[in-house]
């Protein structure tokens, strides 16, 4: 008779599931599963304290972000409802690698940041959030230059498109 794989294991938290252990040696799987019941928590569990803290770290980031944009005269960015604080907070963090990396005081501090004011749309941070802190300076002032002649070229016209 083969020794069974999968055990439905009683969690701290009070909730049970069935877990597959299969790659733990057959004499160790009963007294993993105890543990594992012991020591750990459900997976519906552990997913809600993780997104508890990934909350409450971007609320704490959102803060500063926005006495990051009052302190440097930044303007609101444009986009969804969703996407106004991811890129809120993806600009803080851009900018303030870009500052710590220039210097906060060097003119290609004041550059940055003038050229900042000039991309509102959140798309546009996103699309460069994992940009590296030593690149933030050039994708930035590229991005401004690029924002600035979109706008120069702009027709209006009825097409949404």
């Amino acid at each position: 008779m083969a020794i069974a794989t999968k055990y439905k294991i009683k969690f701290s938290c009070g909730h049970a599931e069935t877990k597959d252990l299969g790659a733990t040696p057959a004499g160790k799987r009963a007294s993993k599963a105890r543990w594992m019941g012991e020591k750990y928590t459900c997976s519906k569990c552990f997913k809600a304290a993780d997104q508890k803290d990934l909350d409450k770290l971007n609320a704490q980031t959102l803060v500063e972000a926005e006495v990051f944009e009052q302190d440097h005269e930044l303007p609101e960015l444009q986009g969804s409802e969703k996407q106004v604080p991811w890129a809120t907070r993806v600009r803080y963090q851009l900018l303030s690698d870009g500052l710590d990396e220039s210097g906060h005081d060097s003119p290609d501090a004041q550059e940055l940041i003038v050229a900042a004011r000039t991309i509102t749309r959140c798309g546009w941070w996103i699309d460069y959030k994992d940009a590296d802190p030593g690149e933030v300076f050039e994708v930035v002032t590229t991005g401004a230059v690029k924002v600035k002649e979109q706008a120069e070229n702009h027709v209006d016209s009825e097409n949404p498109f």
